[in-house]
């Protein structure tokens, strides 16, 4: 199960919880805050940001 939080994502997998920063992944400017979380048909995760949507 996947949150979405104001310091990024989290992944929760029934017993605990990992922390995804996305300005680690992507690049230095990246926001943390996590707005939206969708994932499409093709199993990719859309991540809407204060700043944007990274996919």
């Amino acid at each position: 199960m996947w949150f979405g939080t104001d310091d990024g994502l989290s992944r929760f997998d029934g017993i605990s919880f990992k922390n995804y920063y996305l300005s680690e992944y992507i690049n230095a400017t990246t926001s943390n805050s996590v707005k939206k979380i969708f994932i499409d048909r093709r199993g990719r995760m859309w991540i809407g940001l204060d700043t944007g949507i990274v996919i």
